[in-house]
């Protein structure tokens, strides 16, 4: 049968610390980072890969090697089993990282093609047995010790009497602790309560594309601060954290200032990695704003940009819920991204969007194209369904559970409309992380059978050579 151009795509980051300077992302590290792609009418139709880490230190990627473990698999040809890796327990100036496995699997049968057959084409995952940011003394600034995971798969599956391409990209994270101390005790605790997963499914019809996201529900907990949750998209909980810059009394006067409750138990000058962000005191010998971030022996280490001669009593904990963002393309197909969780630590009265400390927890894309003409704009803000369960479409994968829906799921279907220029593989507004999309179809770089994630995102080059049509 004639190939026809399904094109589906999706990724997912369990984590990703992006600054540790204000505007400029001096250490960026990634964790638990998996990719799944299909291109029906290309000579390599499906490819899967995962990595459990890479990091970049002034915008310069760190080699993959030393870091830990990478696996990627590509159909046809078939494999008989499913590509797996594990990487030891890893030590950076900026994380530690407990042991980690990956694992891809690529299928590909010749009725996929042209949409005669259906199931999955490639999935992907990582895993992590533990972690922990900006370590120190035996604390951190967070970690986790269970649940930690991405995962992501495309496929075409049967939908309303015709095929569809659809991709879906989630993460698993249980509980993340907050300045924890030597004990594993917590100040501040994050549990995740309902897993968020992200679904793009694109029919061969007038418009045939739905996004359907599984929105989580997070809880927070911390002393001082009491039980609360944060549930809709844009959703913001600030919280005031001292710095260790002046006594007890002092922090609690000036969270009531700043109308903020106090999250006792916690000091970021505990974490020396923030020395010279104007968070904490500067180190002794030091002067504010000059000191160093620590790398992990990364060449030449990296000094912050911050500029402070005096650091406030209090700094603020900005905890955030992501705002779903989508782009059509020109045949029906669209694209979905979501930031599940950002986590910020600024001044007071500095913002978000400059903060020192700036942290993705859980970072999904996926997309879908059933007639070609991929989506490669800028995603904006989707259209949220009012909350109930959702309808108009499937809510996952080939082979996945079907999705629970409820309070907070959004479902959206796509209109058929022009995509938004801008250059193949820029990032859009939730931080990046795309994958790059070269004449319409996937742009994957294919090296030596071997796929590169190269500066945190998978580049993967598929063949230009079409199938020949029969």
């Amino acid at each position: 049968c004639a190939a026809r151009p399904y094109t589906a795509q999706a990724r997912a980051d369990l984590l990703r610390l992006d600054a540790l300077a204000a505007g400029t992302p001096l250490a960026g590290v990634r964790l638990a980072s998996s990719v799944s792609a299909l291109a029906a009418d290309h000579r390599i139709a499906a490819v899967g890969a995962a990595r459990t880490l890479d990091a970049s230190v002034a915008g310069v990627t760190l080699p993959a090697g030393p870091l830990g473990a990478v696996v990627s698999q590509q159909a046809p040809p078939q494999q008989p089993r499913t590509a797996t890796a594990s990487a030891a327990r890893r030590h950076l100036g900026a994380a530690t990282v407990g042991v980690g496995t990956v694992h891809s699997r690529a299928l590909w049968r010749d009725g996929m093609r042209c949409g005669a057959a259906t199931g999955r084409a490639a999935t992907a995952g990582a895993e992590l047995a533990d972690l922990a940011i900006l370590p120190a003394g035996g604390g951190a600034l967070i970690s986790a010790r269970q649940g930690l995971s991405s995962g992501t798969q495309t496929g075409l599956t049967g939908h309303r009497g015709t095929t569809a391409a659809t991709a879906r990209a989630e993460i698993g994270v249980a509980s993340l602790s907050l300045f924890p101390d030597a004990a594993g005790a917590a100040a501040l605790r994050i549990d995740v309560l309902r897993p968020p997963a992200l679904t793009v499914t694109h029919a061969d019809r007038p418009q045939g594309a739905t996004v359907h996201y599984e929105a989580p529900v997070v809880g927070i907990t911390g002393s001082g601060i009491g039980d609360r949750r944060l549930t809709a998209p844009n959703e913001v909980i600030e919280i005031a954290v001292p710095t260790g810059a002046a006594p007890p009394d002092v922090a609690r006067r000036a969270a009531r200032a700043a109308g903020l409750p106090l999250l006792d138990g916690a000091a970021l000058s505990r974490l020396p990695q923030l020395a010279g962000t104007g968070l904490v005191p500067a180190l002794p010998g030091t002067r504010a704003g000059a000191g160093p971030v620590p790398t992990g022996g990364a060449p030449g280490g990296a000094a912050t940009g911050a500029a402070t001669d005096a650091v406030g009593p209090i700094a603020v904990l900005r905890l955030a819920l992501g705002e779903l963002r989508r782009e059509a393309g020109p045949g029906g197909g669209v694209r979905a991204h979501v930031t599940v969780l950002r986590l910020s630590i600024a001044p007071t009265g500095a913002g978000g969007a400059g903060a020192p400390v700036q942290l993705s927890i859980g970072v999904l894309e996926a997309g879908a194209a059933a007639r070609g003409g991929y989506p490669t704009g800028t995603p904006s803000p989707a259209p949220t369904a009012s909350p109930g369960p959702s309808s108009g479409g499937p809510t996952a994968g080939p082979g996945a559970s079907p999705s629970s829906g409820g309070a907070g799921s959004a479902t959206a279907t796509a209109a058929a409309t022009s995509a938004v220029p801008s250059p193949a593989g820029a990032s859009d507004e939730e931080g990046g992380g795309s994958l790059p999309v070269t004449g319409g179809a996937l742009g994957l770089l294919l090296a030596g059978g071997g796929l590169l994630l190269a500066g945190g995102r998978l580049l993967t080059l598929l063949s230009r050579r079409r199938t020949p049509t029969p």
